[in-house]
């Protein structure tokens, strides 16, 4: 599985861990915390403050939502496409994919890994 560096690896196992997912069992929520996990994400949240149900992609992308712990305003133009896609991945939020940094190698492999979470594909 790619991970861009041992601290998304780590990000993505405590999200998994706090919400008790094995990993195969829930890919929906799999595949945003895949995405969630990468550190110029996840450095959006302050995780001793936030208390998140669903997918945190949908915290960041609900900026008119003042939500304790969760910071929109630290995505860049390069991470933001990413969340979207993300959360489309979660639960159908329209995206318009060529939007995705694609000649960003790194971004590209978190996007199409999260797809193969999300799809249950082994490459």
């Amino acid at each position: 599985m790619y991970f861009a560096n041992e601290e998304h690896e780590r990000n993505y196992i405590r999200l998994l861990d706090a919400k008790g997912i094995e990993p195969g069992d829930d890919p929906e929520y799999e595949a945003a915390f895949y995405i969630t996990a990468h550190p110029e994400i996840h450095k959006c949240f302050d995780w001793t403050l936030c208390r998140i149900e669903y997918s945190p992609l949908g915290e960041l992308l609900s900026p008119e939502e003042d939500i304790k712990g969760v910071n929109p305003g630290a995505l860049t133009g390069t991470t933001l496409p990413l969340v979207k896609a993300g959360q489309s991945l979660f639960n159908g939020y329209k995206v318009a994919l060529s939007d995705l940094p694609l000649y960003n190698e790194e971004f590209f492999q978190v996007f199409f890994q999260a797809c193969k979470i999300r799809w249950h594909v082994n490459l």
